[in-house]
């Protein structure tokens, strides 16, 4: 799922660069160099995993994560994790929440990828609002030194490619799917094993291109959590971006759980069209209007270009007239998070569509990680998924001459 924006208490962004207008092209390589990246996040703790002393490009005898630097750029997706990947195959883990719904603990029916390293990490959990749609790992070693990188969407059956693999630093190497790696292990600063010490100063690691159509379409309002795992994916360091405070190794995969460290262990990450992808909330606790500006947080309905509408804080949106051609929705959001409830009712002389537009697919989700409330006496159209999710409290109900279609519904998922 999309977490809500604001940070818990205790947040860990060191630094966050907001974006203003379309980067440049950015060149993938392994290094910072001027690429304009727009959000930038750095380490806050030593590193319990190893400290690299070798200079070389490709191979290191440590790993470490620095920092993690950003950017949507046209249809791409742009990461620079500056640090060390030690090539005794330890697992550089990315995993992408994009969309409402995902896995907020890895399940263990996820597609086989990387010898099933996925499904190896079931039982880890993530930040309470935070559900993974997309997975990519990278690890390197052998001799001579290759680096190999995976790629699977989380869900049973889902899409899992090996996207190939590099064995050259300092410059793009192009994989499958349009996906691009560049190289640079050779850090010797940033942080130690004892030492924060200066983390912003590094300017080399992993670098990857990604595009945006493999991760969940082109909305731009992503969430990205990655850490250093072991290489049977099983031990988990401490190393984390953003920092996860933790001075010890976070340990066995399965009993990981981010939310328990303080501040949210992912980072946010906005492409240049600010106003898709943004959640849109319901601001009255009691019972309202849909069409009344003053119950949503823009201050105005949600139209189609708002991406996400979100009824989070217990309140009750009404519509209780026939809007769908006049103030269409996009993907619609009932309980959000843990302890989260929100209700939607559609009176009998009400309508709306929930509308597939570029930046969203036409979702609505009744219950994703809280409690969800659809009644409808009117007309329900939903141009993708209608889906019941969140806590056993979630619920669908028909009455009169209610009319419902969708193209997909997916009833009773479990989480």
């Amino acid at each position: 799922m999309l977490p809500k924006p604001a940070l818990r208490a205790g947040a860990v962004l060191l630094a966050a660069l907001a974006p203003h207008t379309l980067p440049a092209q950015i060149t993938v390589d392994g290094s910072l160099g001027t690429d304009p990246y727009t959000f930038s996040f750095y380490q806050n703790v030593p590193t319990t995993f190893g400290d690299n002393s070798d200079a070389d490009t490709l191979a290191a005898n440590g790993s470490e994560q620095d920092g993690l630097h950003a950017a949507i750029v046209g249809s791409d997706l742009h990461l620079l994790l500056t640090g060390n990947l030690e090539t005794n195959f330890n697992k550089l883990e990315i995993f992408i929440d994009s969309k409402p719904g995902g896995q907020n603990t890895l399940a263990g029916d996820n597609p086989d990828i990387d010898f099933n390293g996925l499904n190896a990490m079931a039982g880890l959990s993530f930040d309470e609002c935070f559900g993974a749609d997309y997975y990519l790992n990278v690890s390197g070693g052998g001799s001579p030194v290759e680096f190999f990188v995976n790629y699977a969407e989380l869900r049973p059956g889902g899409t899992a490619i090996f996207l190939g693999q590099a064995d050259t630093a300092g410059t793009a190497v192009d994989l499958l799917n349009d996906v691009r790696i560049g190289i640079d292990n050779s850090n010797t600063a940033g942080v130690s094993a004892t030492a924060v010490n200066t983390p912003d100063a590094v300017t080399t690691g992993i670098e990857l291109r990604i595009p945006l159509s493999l991760v969940g379409g082109l909305n731009e309002h992503l969430r990205i959590t990655a850490f250093i795992n072991s290489d049977n994916h099983s031990f988990v360091s401490n190393k984390s971006l953003p920092g996860s405070g933790s001075a010890t190794n976070l340990g066995s995969v399965g009993s990981v759980d981010f939310a328990s460290l303080a501040g949210d262990q992912f980072t946010t990450v906005h492409g240049q069209n600010e106003q898709f992808g943004l959640e849109n909330f319901w601001t009255n606790t009691g019972a309202g209007d849909w069409t009344f500006g003053g119950n949503w947080s823009f201050g105005s309905p949600v139209a189609s270009w708002d991406a996400f509408a979100r009824i989070d804080n217990g309140g009750t949106a009404q519509v209780t007239s026939d809007i769908r051609a006049s103030n269409p929705s996009c993907t619609v959001v009932l309980g959000s998070c843990p302890g989260d409830s929100g209700s939607l009712e559609i009176a009998a002389a009400g309508g709306l569509r929930v509308e597939d537009v570029i930046v969203s697919d036409g979702h609505l989700m009744v219950g994703d990680l809280g409690t969800g409330t659809l009644s409808v006496e009117g007309t329900l159209e939903v141009d993708s998924r209608l889906t019941l999710a969140g806590t056993t409290s979630s619920q669908i109900s028909l009455s009169g001459t209610a009319t419902v279609s969708a193209s997909d519904v997916v009833l009773g998922r479990a989480r």
